[in-house]
């Protein structure tokens, strides 16, 4: 007896789904496997909008790398003097002689180590620049850490 087989395959249409699917979950993959072998934990980039003597609104957007994210880092944000601290959209971990710090550590009752934004306002008195800096690195005893300021103007920084 002989099994009859059908000739029919998937046809061109069929080919064309099938490649194009295959195409994207490699596309996928490849993006996802940059960030996996990238050396880099986290962006920080900071937006202002304002003029001296308005309210101005400052942005410290955070892209943590979530395949090799940081154990930990703090954002420290100083105005200049003269200048008023108005309120954040989450609270300074810690304010000091005009240095306003949040501080990301993966432990209770912290700031999670995740993407996020910290958005703040100050009352600007005059056109100096506001001075930021990421800390990152081992905040045990050893103290190995660097201090990286934060750009101006929209720049991105990534560590």
């Amino acid at each position: 007896m002989q099994v009859m087989r059908s000739q029919r395959g998937v046809g061109p249409i069929g080919t064309g789904i099938i490649l194009g699917t295959v195409f994207i979950v490699l596309f996928l993959l490849g993006m996802g496997a940059l960030r996996f072998f990238s050396d880099e934990h986290l962006c920080i980039q900071r937006i202002s909008f304002g003029e001296s003597g308005e309210t101005t609104t400052v942005q410290l957007h955070i892209d943590v790398n979530s395949f090799n994210p940081p154990s930990s880092f703090l954002l420290e944000e100083s105005i200049p003097a003269g200048w008023t601290f108005v309120d954040a959209s989450i609270e300074p971990t810690s304010v000091r002689d005009g240095t306003y710090s949040w501080f990301f550590w993966r432990g209770p009752g912290m700031l999670p180590v995740k993407d996020g934004l910290i958005s703040y306002r100050v009352r600007a008195y005059s056109a100096d620049p506001l001075r930021g800096v990421l800390i990152v690195g081992n905040f045990t005893a050893e103290k190995e850490y660097l201090h990286i300021p934060i750009p101006l103007g929209g720049e991105k920084l990534c560590v």
